[in-house]
């Protein structure tokens, strides 16, 4: 880790704006190789283990924030994904300072685009590993305004564990929060390597009884219109003639996220969040959502997979009835 030892004496502190997210501060020292803005707020939304937000040294900034864009539209904050200190590797996660609290605050837009808090805050523990943690809010924050807002993170205690070579930074490698969202129905945009003779409409007709053959070379993509996707749960079929999916991967906005489904799986959505684009699932409503099956639980008879229904939830525009994740 010695090329990090010239980053301590580095320092910004005027707030910093990268795409999706914004900060207080952030080191602005960074190898050649990491290039510029390496420890900027954007490292903390780009779902990569090997970068991090960190703080700036200077003592200055006493409560150091990461501030993450919502949509433009009122939404309602409830729960958030984050993974502590510098995760790349167990030596990188002793070596800087970790967050223990935070106190989390929503702000809005007025009529004039001017950016105020809505005096709604909630504090929050940060447990101290590398592990990726999910945390519910104590209490649901509310951006009313039509126009959107922002969601900030205020740091407001550090662990202080004696193991930290450079205990003036702290880091944070991932943050993503999560929206109240609602069921919503996509429109198929593209179709790749499908079946012969299938029709992929069956999969968004809301009923079970109708399947679509699938192979690991499909590919369909969705359009969520003036909605953005956040996730997606997808209904096998019941012939056990035919294959199951066993590995999922929804790609938007050029990243991925792959997760594995149960081979029994019962009458309850398993939800995919899609991967996070601005630092929330569903941060973009213009990119397509691409859905493909990588492996399957075999069937008794044939190699294709029967998939019966595909189900959405995403961020309306203007609504703020969304259900709790």
């Amino acid at each position: 880790m010695t090329f990090l030892v010239p980053l301590l004496g580095a320092s910004l502190l005027s707030t910093s704006a990268f795409a999706g997210a914004e900060t207080s501060s952030y080191n602005t020292m960074s190898t050649q190789s990491q290039g510029k803005g390496f420890w900027s707020g954007r490292s903390a939304v780009d779902q990569n283990t090997e970068t991090a937000w960190m703080t700036s040294a200077n003592e200055d900034d006493e409560m150091p924030w990461i501030q993450i864009d919502g949509p433009n539209s009122p939404s309602k904050l409830s729960q958030i994904r984050l993974i502590n200190g510098y995760a790349k590797t167990d030596q990188t996660f002793k070596d800087y300072t970790k967050i223990k609290k935070l106190k989390v605050e929503a702000f809005e837009f007025n009529d004039s685009m001017e950016l105020y808090s809505t005096k709604q805050t909630v504090e929050i523990e940060i447990k101290n590993t590398k592990d990726p943690q999910t945390i519910t809010l104590p209490k649901t924050l509310e951006i009313k305004s039509t126009s959107g807002g922002k969601y900030r993170f205020w740091i407001t205690d550090v662990y202080k564990t004696g193991e930290e070579n450079y205990p003036e930074n702290i880091t944070l490698t991932e943050l993503s929060i999560f929206l109240q969202d609602a069921d919503v129905t996509p429109k198929i945009e593209e179709e790749e390597n499908m079946v012969e003779g299938v029709d992929p409409f069956a999969l968004l007709d809301g009923s079970k009884r109708s399947t679509v053959k699938f192979t690991t070379e499909s590919i369909i993509g969705f359009d969520g219109g003036d909605t953005s996707l956040t996730r997606v749960a997808i209904f096998p079929g019941t012939d056990r003639r035919y294959a199951r999916p066993k590995k999922v991967q929804v790609s938007v906005g050029g990243r991925k996220a792959v997760q594995d489904l149960p081979e029994k799986m019962g009458k309850k959505p398993i939800w995919i969040w899609l991967p996070s684009v601005t630092g929330y699932p569903g941060g973009s409503s213009w990119d397509t959502t691409y859905i493909q099956v990588l492996e399957t639980y075999p069937g008794t008879k044939y190699p294709e997979l029967l998939i019966s229904e595909i189900q959405f939830r995403g961020l309306l525009p203007t609504a703020l009835d969304g259900i709790e994740p």
